[in-house]
């Protein structure tokens, strides 16, 4: 599959260009996602559906996620 399919898809999905999306932050996305699609951003892994080695075993909350972000974001 050529790499412009998958720019493609998430132009679609998020009604943004690819260079958008490059240059806005995180945060930013992640509320312009929201307001599209009327509702929170969520993240579900399909382990031990499919892949190797996911590191989310299970679902996981917003409120995780955003808590493992911030941690990151202050170590770095």
């Amino acid at each position: 599959m050529d790499f412009s399919v998958v720019e493609r898809s998430a132009e679609e999905a998020t009604g943004l260009t690819v260079a958008e999306i490059r240059r806005m932050s995180p945060g930013k996305l992640r509320r312009h996602i929201e307001a599209r699609n009327c509702r929170p951003l969520g993240f579900a892994s399909a382990y031990p559906l499919i892949g190797r080695g996911s590191v989310l075993r299970d679902f996981i909350s917003r409120e995780e996620l955003n808590r493992d972000i911030d941690a990151i974001l202050k170590a770095g």
